[in-house]
C-alpha cells in the first residue's frame, strides 16, 4: 500500500503541482486548502503532512500545534512549507518535524518526502 501524504496549501497552483509530482511518484495524496486539514489528518491517517504556513484560513503553525498535541495525530511527521522568514524557528516552536522553503524544486520535494516516507515499491514484471 502506498504511503499517504496530506498536502495543506491554499494556493491552487502550488497544490496542483505538488499533488501531481507526488502522485506520479506513486504516493497516495490527500489535499486540503486548510479549512479541513485537522479533519483530514484524523480521518485520512497520512504518513506525512506538508503544511503551508500562511493559509487564508489561519496559520499553519497553529494547525501544527493542534496536530502535535492530539494523541491521534502527534506522531505524524509535519513539514512546514513556506517562504516566510525565520521559518525554522516558527516550525520548531510549533513542533514541526522539518521545513521546506519556497520556492523549492521538484528534487527537493521528492528527496524530502522519500527521506520521511518509504518510497513506493516499483511494480514487479
Amino acid at each position: 500500500m502506498p504511503e499517504t501524504i496530506l498536502l495543506v496549501e491554499d494556493d491552487q497552483d502550488i497544490l496542483d503541482i505538488m499533488f501531481y509530482m507526488l502522485s506520479d511518484e506513486g504516493y497516495q495524496v490527500l489535499r486540503s486548502s486548510g479549512e479541513d486539514a485537522l479533519d483530514q489528518a484524523i480521518t485520512g491517517k497520512p504518513d506525512l503532512i506538508l503544511l503551508d504556513h500562511r493559509l487564508q484560513t489561519g496559520w499553519g503553525a497553529d494547525i501544527c500545534r493542534v496536530l502535535k498535541s492530539d494523541t491521534s495525530t502527534k506522531n505524524i511527521p509535519v513539514v512546514m512549507v513556506s517562504a516566510a522568514m525565520h521559518m525554522e524557528e516558527t516550525a520548531r516552536e510549533a513542533g514541526a518535524d522539518g521545513v521546506l522553503h519556497k520556492p523549492f524544486d521538484m528534487h527537493q520535494l521528492l528527496n524530502l518526502v522519500a527521506g520521511i516516507c518509504r518510497p513506493p515499491a516499483e511494480p514487479q514484471p
